[in-house]
């Protein structure tokens, strides 16, 4: 059952004019609000370092239920992201472990082949463990040669 699911505040003509859109939960993922996400199967997931992140969660969920989420380079506004240890302002942030968010390293474009996903940057300080303040763009790919 692949079918969209349509709810009351949803747009007509299938857009997201705000940049955000209710997907269901894939089956063994429990989502923590301010984790990001990707797609998988047209529902969301957990998204690790290495994968391609979509949005960000803005609500807790269990597997199989409904939850917000501020699709990367359309939501307006902040959101809140999960830090993955502490971060400085305004840090680029990438894609950690379990969802979470880290610094970009100052020089990791300069001295390695990695494969980065920038989803943001920091409005404010980040604790380890923590929801805090992001600017989310677009999850822009850098590989560095």
């Amino acid at each position: 059952m692949n079918e969209p699911i349509r709810l009351a505040n949803d747009a007509p003509g299938g857009v997201s004019p705000r940049g955000r859109k209710t997907f269901v939960v894939a089956t063994g993922n429990a989502i923590v609000e301010g984790m990001l996400v990707k797609l998988s199967s047209g529902k969301i997931a957990i998204c690790t370092a290495s994968d391609v992140p979509f949005g960000v969660a803005e609500d807790d969920a269990a597997a199989g239920t409904l939850c917000p989420v501020a699709i990367l380079g359309a939501a307006t506004g902040t959101v809140r992201m999960i830090a993955s240890a502490a971060i400085t302002a305004p840090a680029v942030l990438i894609p950690a472990a379990a969802g979470e968010v880290q610094a970009l390293a100052a020089d990791a474009s300069l001295t390695t082949k990695t494969r980065y996903h920038v989803v943001g940057h920091a409005v404010e300080n980040g604790v380890e463990d923590q929801t805090f303040e992001v600017a989310p763009t677009f999850a822009a790919y850098n590989y560095t040669a």
